[in-house]
């Protein structure tokens, strides 16, 4: 799974000896992104400079995976915080009444929408 190969990259590089499973589901798209939640996108920014240099030579997966161990320090666990938009409640449904309406005339404008079927 991709998310064990972005912890051994970024929090746990004790392995003397890399498990094939880690390289085989290394996938470099997928891992540029979740590195883009941790320092504010700066180390992103680094990895595709260093690609952007040094891309030619890396000639298979594993030599990419191996640039990546090697470049990225390791950093202290923390909980990634995903953007999220945040909610707003949208009522395109209702049209604005002016102020100067009855009771009576707003219930009526509610009782119409309700039945309008455009």
């Amino acid at each position: 799974m991709t998310f064990d190969t972005i912890n051994y990259l970024l929090f746990n590089k004790r392995n003397t000896t890399l498990d094939s499973e880690l390289i085989n589901d290394f996938n470099p798209w997928l891992t540029n992104k979740m590195f883009s939640f941790y320092q504010n996108g700066m180390m992103v920014s680094y990895i595709n400079d260093t690609l952007n240099i040094y891309g030619n030579i890396l000639n298979s997966k594993e030599d990419q995976f191996k640039m990546y161990e090697n470049i990225i320090p390791i950093l202290q666990y923390k909980k990634i915080k995903y953007l999220k938009k945040s909610k707003t409640e949208k009522n395109l449904d209702k049209i604005p009444i002016p102020e100067f309406y009855s009771k009576r005339e707003i219930d009526l404008f509610e009782d119409m929408n309700k039945y309008s079927h455009e």
